[in-house]
């Protein structure tokens, strides 16, 4: 009777089992125990439903026998996991059956059903602290059922003991899941693969895969370290890896872990910064039980936490591993921080022969010459050369060939950054050669051409990087009438220099939402920091007009904002900047001082006008001879804009007909042109 009574209530034949044989192994000693965690839960179902029956008395007391036979198989010298961790830890019966619990949880796939039937939610299938408390309550465990009353003296149990993680949710009406540590977890099971292990706040790594050799990295450190492991001090070092994302420091730390076969601890900075300072002492104690190295990347995220950086440091102070932090704004981590950290290391973006070696590196079978070339060409950190390369072999798959597939490769990387707030333009055709300025106007723009060329070896080979904290680029002003010619002067930077030029979608980046406008001026800069982009603002009075002194509305104080927000970018930002603007005496006054050159385009005389006509026709066009483009510069007054729409309009007159471009096509579409502009036509220039 009592056995039918068992099998219906869900705890099947746990306890005949338990009385009538013994238990002969620690697979039984699981079996049994994961029989009597499903009798457990189904007899807090049948409280909530007011359906008790008469045997559920009796799992308390099959507890204490299960745990008594699991003690007494132990210590006649067969290894009982939960029971040496007991032993470790100084569990009591109750607190060791809790973690049992928990353990089964997770080997169990009945029971996390089961704990889909207690919460009623399809998607929430762990253990609470509530839930463990109620399902001891009422019980008859003599030692300590008073002490598991309700869910705080649970907490305190979990808190105290190093060997749970907690995942907290946003929502504080939620409660968190209760998680098994991946050390308690590798001590009850043997087989249990600790390498795809993921923690809610930490991933451990033990099978490093680094794609670059140690010539990129900072091999030095990486003997400190050795050294370090050598001596029989056990002293922490705390090192702080600085750059901006993608230059490897994330990889370099795999690295150091595969050159001293030591896993790593990754944490995830953004779930702990939320959660209570006590956290940080479970993870270094994982760190501390698995012998790891720590990686704690965007450290700076935490450091606007009081709570979370002193309770970070105090981890720090006691910790006798490897600690690398990476951030991506040195100047945030000061103070309390950086009087722990044994060396700071810069991580910069790779120079052309090093961004050579890794492609070739990757891609062995790629000709040396496309390798240099597209190194050359393109300014690519170390994880965007890892995806271009993997992208590449993609491409190639489909037929095509390495170098159109590599250079589209790398086009494609350098724009997924940019998140559609700007537009890629390279041109083969914007080159010096085909560049008509006036006389003043050539030489000052080839003294900017000349700058932009050996900005980066002033920068980086020189020392001013090091030297100046701010205004490390080269910002440039084109300013004056329209198809004067400013935003080719751009791409004629972009062109000579072989580096794409990053156009800004204005309507992209200005948004009626509140805020949204400079969140997608710091993700532009952001991008163009990490791609070393040339960055064009056309236009840029959209954002750069004077402020408004009187900001009695709330918009004047958001364009302010707006304003202050791409003035300091702009500062910041050690690349090259381009703007044009029609209306230069409308931008902000605090332009002037970030601004290093500046041209004010003029529109073309006669000569330059001549120049236009010649070059702006395409090579391969076919043209009459004995065209008088002197006639045409002198007869229209116009840009090089409208003359370049003028000769295209003629082009357009000549093609379908299958016939070369005439004089007269070209006069024609000047007409139409000089009309357009509100100019007045004589009569003897008119033609039928």
């Amino acid at each position: 009777m009592i056995h039918r009574e068992v099998l219906q209530s869900g705890v099947r034949s746990a306890i005949n089992t338990i009385r009538a044989f013994s238990v002969d192994s620690n697979l039984r000693v699981e079996r049994l125990g994961v029989a009597l965690v499903e009798g457990l839960i189904s007899r807090y179902l049948r409280r909530q439903q007011h359906h008790p029956i008469a045997t559920d008395w009796a799992l308390d007391q099959m507890f204490e026998i299960w745990l008594e036979k699991a003690t007494a198989l132990c210590q006649s010298g067969t290894s009982v996991p939960i029971v040496d961790l007991a032993d470790k830890y100084g569990w009591t019966p109750l607190e060791t059956y809790i973690v049992f619990c928990v353990y089964a949880h997770h080997v169990n796939r009945e029971i996390r059903d089961m704990l889909t039937s207690v919460h009623g939610d399809l998607n929430k299938t762990d253990w609470t602290p509530s839930l463990i408390a109620a399902m001891f309550e009422p019980t008859n465990w003599r030692e300590d059922a008073n002490r598991y009353y309700n869910r705080n003296a649970v907490l305190r149990f979990l808190q105290n003991h190093e060997v749970f993680i907690w995942q907290n949710v946003p929502d504080n009406a939620v409660e968190p899941r209760v998680v098994l540590s991946r050390s308690v977890m590798h001590a009850l099971d043997a087989d249990f693969d600790a390498s795809v292990w993921h923690s809610p706040y930490y991933s451990m790594y033990t099978n490093h895969h680094v794609h670059f050799a140690a010539e990129y990295y900072h091999e030095k450190l990486v003997e400190v370290c050795r050294s370090c492991l050598r001596s029989r001090e056990k002293a922490g070092l705390c090192f702080l890896l600085s750059g901006a994302a993608g230059n490897g420091k994330r990889t370099f730390v795999r690295y150091a872990g595969c050159s001293l076969e030591l896993p790593v601890c990754e944490v995830d900075t953004a779930a702990l910064v939320q959660l209570s300072p006590h956290h940080w002492q479970r993870v270094f104690h994982e760190m501390a039980s698995q012998n790891a190295i720590l990686l704690v990347p965007h450290v700076e995220c935490f450091l606007g936490s009081e709570s979370s950086r002193v309770g970070f440091c105090r981890c720090l102070e006691h910790c006798r591993g490897f600690v690398f932090l990476t951030t991506e704004n040195l100047h945030s981590c000061e103070g309390l921080l950086l009087s722990q950290v044994h060396q700071i290391v810069d991580f910069v973006k790779p120079d052309a022969q090093r961004r050579m070696r890794m492609i070739q590196q990757m891609m062995p079978g790629l000709p040396n010459r496309i390798a240099e070339q597209v190194a050359s060409d393109y300014m690519l950190s170390a994880a965007q050369i890892v995806h271009a390369c993997e992208l590449c072999h993609a491409i190639q798959e489909s037929g095509k060939a390495a170098e159109p597939a590599m250079v589209e490769a790398c086009e494609r990387v350098m724009m997924r950054s940019f998140d559609g707030l700007a537009v890629q333009t390279y041109s083969d055709a914007a080159r010096l050669s085909r560049f008509v300025l006036p006389p003043d106007q050539m030489a000052a723009f080839e003294t900017i051409l000349r700058a932009a060329k050996g900005h980066s070896k002033v920068m980086h080979e020189w020392g001013f990087s090091h030297h100046l904290a701010t205004g490390k680029g080269l910002c440039i002003l084109f300013d004056g009438a329209p198809g004067t010619g400013k935003t080719f002067a751009a791409e004629v930077i972009a062109g000579e220099l072989h580096r794409p030029l990053q156009r800004v979608d204005m309507s992209n980046l200005v948004s009626k939402w509140v805020g949204e406008t400079g969140e997608n001026i710091a993700k532009l800069f952001a991008a163009a920091r990490t791609n070393h982009a040339i960055l064009l603002l056309d236009e840029a009075d959209a954002l750069l007009s004077k402020r408004t002194a009187q900001t009695s509305k709330s918009t004047d104080r958001y364009a302010n904002m707006e304003i202050n927000i791409i003035l300091q970018e702009i500062e910041r930002y050690d690349g090259i900047t381009i703007l044009t603007t029609n209306l230069g005496q409308t931008l902000d006054e605090a332009l002037e001082r970030r601004i290093q050159y500046r041209i004010t385009f003029k529109e073309p005389g006669v000569s330059e006008r001549q120049k236009l006509w010649r070059s702006l026709i395409a090579p391969e066009a076919q043209v009459e001879p004995d065209i008088n483009y002197f006639k045409l510069a002198r007869d229209y007054e116009l840009c090089g804009g409208h003359i370049k729409n003028a000769i295209l309009h003629a082009a357009h007159l000549a093609a379908p007909e299958n016939r070369a471009i005439s004089e007269q096509d070209l006069t024609m579409a000047a007409q139409i042109e000089f009309l357009k502009l509100g100019h007045l036509v004589q009569k003897n220039h008119l033609k039928c």
